[in-house]
């Protein structure tokens, strides 16, 4: 859905910023909640003072190709003499490597964290403030630790929660969230030993339905739209009371309304 056709999340992405002000955030939601949809908005049209990456990582299976994400998203931020693409490249390069996914190199396991810090480092210095927002990241951590193991998944959680420590952070801003809980990832890796607090400093948002009587419309706009297809038509008393009943089985959810039209 386009940004400008969002409903009824103003409040709630009013609320996202006004958190991002303070702390990193965990946007916790259930699937085909609309979570994409409130990212993509917050990117299109971020308050004053601010700029936003919108990065879904759900195929990511190694904290390299975690980086080289970021990087892409937000390469456009970096200011100028900060050459960090140039240091990918060159890590690579001299590596034998042609991408940054070749996992199996050596040197790859331990410089990723260091150039994922010098590039959180490097989009503090922008002019505006810097919000990335990362989709399906507890499918990005669960695909590491299935494919790099644990302790890698470990240390890419590790290793955000140290930028979000540090003074830095208040210039780059992360937020996360994904269709998987990241609650359960956390607890596969505590069955391993972790016994890290990867977002005790974050704030939890939840995601619900639509506020007010967004469900309501976006409901009479799909009704309308069956109409001018031709695949149903209303009496003039029977669109609304349609809408209504529309609203009400879905739980004012816009996934499922847009399913059940």
């Amino acid at each position: 859905m386009p940004p400008d056709q969002v409903l009824g999340r103003d409040r709630l992405i009013r609320k996202l910023w006004q958190r991002l002000e303070q702390q990193g955030v965990l946007l916790l939601a259930e699937r085909r909640i609309g979570k994409t949809s409130v990212l993509k908005k917050m990117e299109a049209d971020p308050p004053d003072g601010w700029v936003a990456r919108y990065v879904v990582v759900e195929s990511v299976r190694n904290p390299a190709t975690f980086v080289e994400r970021i990087l892409d998203a937000t390469s456009d931020l970096l200011p100028k003499g900060i050459g960090l693409r140039q240091r990918v490249a060159g890590v690579f390069d001299r590596l034998g490597g042609t991408k940054v996914g070749d996992w199996e190199l050596p040197e790859v396991k331990t410089l990723w964290r260091s150039l994922l810090l010098d590039l959180l480092e490097g989009l503090s210095k922008h002019g505006k403030r810097v919000a990335i927002l990362i989709d399906e990241f507890p499918s990005a951590v669960g695909n590491i630790r299935q494919d790099a193991g644990a302790v890698t998944a470990m240390e890419l959680l590790d290793t955000l929660r140290t930028w979000q420590l540090a003074e830095q952070a208040a210039q780059v801003r992360l937020l996360y969230t994904g269709s998987i809980g990241l609650h359960v990832v956390l607890s596969e890796l505590a069955d391993a030993g972790y016994r890290g607090a990867p977002t005790n400093m974050m704030a939890k948002q939840s995601l619900g339905p639509l506020e007010g009587k967004a469900a309501l419309e976006l409901a009479r706009r799909g009704l309308l739209a069956l109409e001018r297809d031709g695949d149903i038509t209303f009496e003039s008393d029977q669109l609304d009371g349609a809408a209504v009943a529309v609203a009400e089985k879905t739980d004012a959810l816009p996934f499922y309304v847009d399913q059940l039209i």
